[in-house]
């Protein structure tokens, strides 16, 4: 296990599938699920609305930051997360952690933020595999040409943070 400004990273021999807590955050039309273990966050994804929820010191955090970030009152996250993936996946997340709210970077950027340029599609597959989507800013990358580009919660998602963030393509 890595860590890295007090957040926990795991190769996924290190994988450890037990979940503590999670809990549902409601914003606007849009609900997220945030889930965690022992050691911090794990999960993050949109999800339809629960009243079953087993919230623990992680989500709650996790839920007050994404609340605050969604009505534009927060830049950065400090919730300890505990993600788990390859090396060169954890390598991917903490570059894209890098990219400062509100600014975004080109697929091969981010590939030679690394120091692999030539692994910029690779660096996009390990950048949509990000299990904690908005705390680890995949949203952040766009296409070479200016242009979008994909995202795992789908386009409508992607936009949405970009307003939030006052990113203009």
């Amino acid at each position: 296990m890595m860590k890295d400004s007090g957040h926990s990273i795991k190769t996924s021999e290190q994988q450890d599938e037990i979940h503590h807590g999670f809990q549902y955050l409601q914003f606007e039309n849009r609900v997220l699920k945030i889930e965690s273990d022992s050691a911090g966050i794990i999960r993050i994804a949109p999800a339809e609305i629960s009243t079953a929820e087993q919230p623990d010191d992680f989500t709650r955090c996790a839920s007050e930051e994404l609340g605050e970030y969604l009505m534009r009152k927060r830049k950065q996250f400090d919730v300890p997360l505990s993600l788990t993936g390859t090396a060169f996946q954890i390598q991917v997340w903490n570059a894209l952690r890098s990219i400062p709210c509100g600014c975004t970077c080109s697929y091969g950027e981010l590939a030679k933020m690394i120091g692999r340029a030539d692994a910029f599609r690779a660096a996009g597959n390990a950048a949509g595999k990000n299990p904690v989507m908005i705390l680890v800013p995949c949203h952040r990358l766009i296409r070479a040409d200016h242009r979008m580009g994909g995202f795992a919660w789908g386009a409508e998602w992607k936009q949405f943070l970009h307003e939030i963030e006052g990113i203009r393509l």
